[in-house]
């Protein structure tokens, strides 16, 4: 038999490593599980809907920029550039380097 299992709030940002601000936007926008009024004085998040929404979270589009152990034996400067440029995704937009921001 299935038990329910709440989360409270420590659990569910260490779970989702949102912040409790994030985790109250997203709920706010209805983009996150609804909390439960636990108690009076307590709310907590079902387990089970938490685990699904972070599995419905769509991977990063992003690539990680080439390492410098990535680039050992490129043989110029104009290498290391070709190889960086050509490890970065396509629409830098999604990027959380340096160069694509936000």
């Amino acid at each position: 038999m299935n038990q329910v299992q709440y989360w409270r709030k420590s659990q569910t940002c260490e779970a989702t490593q949102l912040s409790e601000t994030t985790i109250w936007r997203l709920e706010r926008a209805g983009k996150f599980p609804a909390r439960r009024k636990l108690s009076d004085n307590a709310v907590g998040w079902l387990r089970s809907e938490i685990e699904a929404w972070m599995a419905s979270r769509q991977p990063s589009l992003c690539q990680p920029c080439i390492s410098k152990d990535d680039a050992v034996g490129a043989s110029s400067a104009q290498n290391i550039t070709s190889i960086h440029s050509e490890a970065k995704s396509p629409d830098k937009s999604n990027c959380l380097n340096n160069e694509g921001g936000f």
